[in-house]
């Protein structure tokens, strides 16, 4: 194990560092020692503890304040994700730096679900490392001396670095790009995707995005195809699923006697294969002979023209269940699946939920003429608790409806479709007697105050959610309103 060096203290830092040096935990193995050079290590003013092991590293940080743990995805055929688990369930305010290969995208994410800060895709160079380091260290250090603030107040906790914004980009972060290519990418679980917009979209290599439909796979594809040295050449799309095989090969590769095939029209851009997991086997066949020799020869032709088109395919469908039933080829998945990229579905997207919906409402508002400028508290509750099956496209269009058909400041319940909320889940209600309500003495009471002490309290014992009120009294959420505006006019 390294012991302690004494570098220069990075300016980055030296605002948050007045107190004991931070103490950081590496896991580096041997096979991944290359990545970090020692003069970079050195160059930190911190505590630098190395592990070359799962177990050094849970030895290091057993009953041990560690300020930051920089933790590879995988250490000799073993995940670490258990110990990126116990690592935050021991001091959740510690920062982890995840280390992952480009087709570990999954456990990734996987990695900053659980709370890991950031992830750093290999290959990177010296001076990202260092810089991705000092980040996590400020703002590990400065959400520690948030905790201790009233202690001492003469001097205010360096400004942590802000991951992600819902605005703007945060200056001194190159990772907080909140939309880009009109893609929300706020929430965590985006950021493996971000990631890889920011390191694979330049280079020529076949990207695999998987997807429940809905996701907004051909947006990204799009995204890709800007961010690359491609970008100004043509992006052409094919949809395997829907078109029959001698229809698709055509368009694909076309004829003699016809005009050039999409694959040709691709030539120095993107050819975008939309549901590669539903193409006939005979036109995977003459796609894998085009990906293999780079030349496009028309349907009934011997005469073969170079093209140079990069690959971008998408599937909703398990590709290894596919290659199972013999509907796709398994050499073709191979050849295509290079940079796997998942996209998660919207249900699991978390605050991106309300972020596309309040970008869409204000972009739609204003297309369409209208007010509004985001959702009531009780609307919010009711977006963050549907399941979204259809995904991005369906919040897209639940929106739109609502600005067709509404307009105002913002959005209540009242103008939500129907389905969103039949959709809610009521919380059990307990047997026992709720709150006061058994001592009311209801009997001898109108009819119409009664009605109110039930709706009130019903409200009262659901958290305030007129929506779920509505629910276990099994009315319109529209009622509810009604009647409460009617009762504060009396």
């Amino acid at each position: 194990m390294a012991t302690p060096d004494r570098g220069h203290s990075d300016p980055a830092c030296s605002s948050a560092t007045a107190g004991p040096r931070p103490v950081v935990m590496a896991l580096i193995p041997p096979q991944i020692s290359s990545l970090f050079p020692s003069d970079i290590l050195q160059s930190l003013d911190c505590d630098m503890r190395q592990a070359n092991s799962i177990t050094d590293a849970q030895i290091l940080t057993d009953g041990q304040r560690v300020d930051l743990a920089i933790v590879p995805l995988d250490v000799n055929g073993c995940s670490t994700l258990p110990l990126i688990r116990d690592l935050m369930k021991y001091d959740p305010d510690q920062a982890i730096i995840v280390v992952s290969q480009s087709d570990q995208i999954n456990d990734a994410a996987e990695a900053m679900r659980i709370g890991a800060l950031d992830c750093i895709f290999v290959p990177f160079t010296p001076d990202r490392l260092k810089k991705t380091i000092t980040q996590a260290l400020c703002k590990s250090i400065a959400e520690r001396s948030d905790t201790t603030a009233s202690t001492d107040v003469s001097s205010p906790p360096a400004r942590p670095i802000t991951l992600q914004s819902t605005h703007e980009e945060a200056p001194d972060s190159d990772d907080a790009h909140p939309i880009r290519h009109g893609m929300v990418l706020s929430d965590l679980s985006m950021k493996p995707v971000l990631h890889a917009l920011d390191t694979i979209a330049v280079s020529n290599a076949p990207i695999y995005i998987q997807g429940e439909t809905g996701t907004g796979k051909e947006l990204l594809a799009r995204a890709f195809h800007a961010e690359s040295q491609r970008a100004s050449g043509p992006f052409i799309v094919v949809d395997c699923a829907r078109l029959a095989p001698d229809t698709l090969a055509q368009q694909l590769f076309a004829s003699s006697r016809g005009p050039g095939g999409a694959a040709s029209a691709a030539d120095g851009g993107t050819l975008f294969l939309d549901g590669i997991t539903r193409m006939d086997l005979q036109v995977q066949n003459q796609l894998m002979r085009f990906l293999e020799s780079g030349d496009v020869s028309p349907l009934g032709s011997h005469d073969a023209t170079r093209v140079d088109a990069r690959i971008i395919c998408a599937s909703s469908e398990d590709a290894q269940t596919e290659i199972e039933a013999g509907r796709l080829r398994g050499d073709l998945y191979y050849r295509l699946h290079v940079v796997p990229i998942t996209l998660p579905a919207l249900r699991d997207r978390g605050e991106d939920i309300l972020a596309i919906a309040n970008t869409k409402l204000v972009q739609m508002a204003r297309r369409e003429g209208r007010r509004f400028r985001g959702f009531t508290p009780d609307a919010v509750d009711v977006l963050q608790a549907h399941p979204w099956p259809g995904n991005v496209r369906q919040l897209i269009n639940v929106i739109w409806n609502i600005v067709l058909h509404h307009d105002g400041e913002t959005v209540t319940t009242e103008m939500l479709p129907d389905d969103l909320l039949a959709g809610l889940s009521v919380p059990r209600i307990s047997s026992e007697p709720a709150g006061p309500l058994d001592k009311m003495g209801l009997l001898g009471r109108p009819l119409a105050e009664i009605e109110r002490i039930v709706i009130e309290e019903t409200i009262r014992m659901q958290g305030g959610s007129i929506p779920r009120a509505a629910q276990v009294l099994q009315v319109s959420p529209s009622t509810i309103y009604r009647k409460r505006e009617s009762w504060s006019h009396r």
